[in-house]
Order: C-alpha cells, then structure tokens, then sequence
C-alpha cells in the first residue's frame, strides 16, 4: 500500500540516518575526550553520551535510540579493536577506558529502561 505522503516517510528515515551519525559523532568524541583529565573528561563524555541518547529516545522513540546506539556502538567498536596508522591505539584496555566503555553503555541502557512518560510529560494537565 502506498502511503499518501511520502515525504513523511522520506524524513522519518532521513531523521534516523542523522541520529545513527549523531550515535557516531559521540562514539568519536567519547573515545577521544574520555582520558582528557583524570576525572573531567571521563565525566564529560558520559554526560554527553547520556544526553544525546536521551535526545534519541524522546525525539524518535525506540526506533531513534536503536540508530543512535547503532552508530555509537560501530564506532566505539571500529575504535577499539582496528589498529590506528603505526599500529597506535586510541582505546586503551585499562581500567579508565573499561569504566568509559561499560559507563556508557550503561547510560544507553538506563535511558532505554526509562517510562516514557518520564520523558514525555503527562497529557491530562489541568489548565490554570
């Protein structure tokens, strides 16, 4: 069946392209930033992570949390395990980039776990 506004369809998958290239930009930037100082940068890049998947599931749901973690983990992943130019890594296996890694796949999984009312407010407000 064909929908009568194909274009609706069109920005619905254009939304998710560009919310599985923002899951990849924060990958990028959370394996970058995560050992910018001891403390700072591991808590900035977590609280970024948290953010953007949070954007994610409130503006698309589950379908746009699903392309965000899609993109965040292909690229953390690629990070981790493909070796840099002169056999350099950019991740390291120790316990900061481990409590990186887990913290923030925990934070997708929290605001996945999350009641969507939580994000979206209730609908029976009384006016006043």
């Amino acid at each position: 069946m064909k929908s009568p506004y194909p274009w609706l369809v069109f920005m619905r998958i254009l939304s998710l392209a560009a919310l599985s290239g923002a899951g990849a930009l924060v990958g990028i930037a959370g394996v970058a930033s995560h050992r910018y100082s001891v403390y700072v940068g591991l808590v900035v890049s977590l609280a970024l992570i948290l953010s953007a998947a949070l954007f994610a599931r409130v503006w698309r749901r589950f379908s746009g949390l699903t392309a965000f973690s899609f993109g965040w983990v292909s690229l953390t992943l690629s990070l981790i395990f493909l070796p840099g130019p002169g056999d350099s890594t950019v991740f390291i296996d120790d316990a900061h980039g481990l409590t990186w890694l887990i913290g923030s796949s925990l934070a997708i999984v929290v605001v996945a776990m999350a009641p969507y009312r939580w994000l979206e407010g209730s609908k029976n407000v009384p006016a006043s």
